[in-house]
């Protein structure tokens, strides 16, 4: 019975951001269809190939747990790309509100399967998007840090090189109990048909396989801080 309630949660998982990839291809479609004459056909193009791509992805991480395979981790240069993917952000969210993204200085690598660095992103900028319904900032920021073996062992982690990718809004804030709970699967402050309550447990289940962490800083009527720490990959390792 655990196992098929494991399965069923995947699979919820999956659908819940591959509905999030159909949404964007839809706005990119009707975008082209309110007058391909006149916008750039070539910008809207790519994004709705970068959205079947990841869908793609998203396909084989499904097929590949339903015949327990594995799946190899790809190498990513997050600081680039979050900056590469910032386009395919700003199209989930408001148009009165404002993204930046200010990476580091830094450019380092972290290792992940394939579209799960997308499904991070999407999610938490879903999420900060739910918390600003008249508008506002959400800024995504990374900085590297060092974490000792004392350090590590308060925050359950391995001793290293991490990156902290942040991402914040100046929203209504969460509350303590939906703070305690929001990683929980299904815990939703949403009705049924708006929001699965997956987004954040994903987002959580990543982080874990990549063994990193996730902080959750709020403020009832200022705002939501997420800190993800995610290790740096030696380069010495590929």
């Amino acid at each position: 019975m655990r196992q098929i309630e494991s399965k069923d949660y995947f699979a919820s998982g999956i659908a819940h951001d591959l509905n999030n990839i159909l949404c964007t291809i839809l706005i990119q479609t009707d975008l082209l269809l309110q007058d391909p004459h006149t916008i750039s056909t070539e910008k809207h193009t790519i994004q709705i190939r970068s959205c079947v791509e990841r869908s793609r992805l998203l396909t084989q991480q499904l097929l590949a747990h339903g015949k327990q395979e594995s799946i190899d981790f790809e190498i990513h240069r997050l600081n680039s790309f979050l900056l590469e993917f910032r386009t395919t952000l700003k199209l989930i969210i408001d148009e009165n509100t404002e993204l930046i993204i200010a990476p580091s200085a830094e450019d380092d690598f972290v290792a992940a399967i394939p579209g799960q660095i997308e499904q991070i992103l999407l999610n938490l900028v879903g999420n900060a998007r739910e918390a600003l319904p008249n508008g506002g900032t959400i800024k995504i920021t990374t900085q590297n840090t060092s974490i000792n073996e004392k350090t590590a062992e308060l925050l359950n982690l391995k001793s290293g090189q991490f990156i902290i990718l942040s991402v914040s809004d100046d929203g209504i804030g969460i509350d303590e109990h939906t703070c305690k709970n929001i990683f929980k699967p299904y815990f939703s402050t949403k009705s049924k048909n708006k929001n699965h309550g997956l987004g954040l447990t994903i987002v959580s289940d990543i982080i874990k396989q990549l063994n990193g962490r996730i902080d959750l800083h709020s403020t009832i009527d200022k705002g939501t801080t997420f800190n993800l720490y995610i290790p740096i990959l030696n380069k010495d390792t590929f």
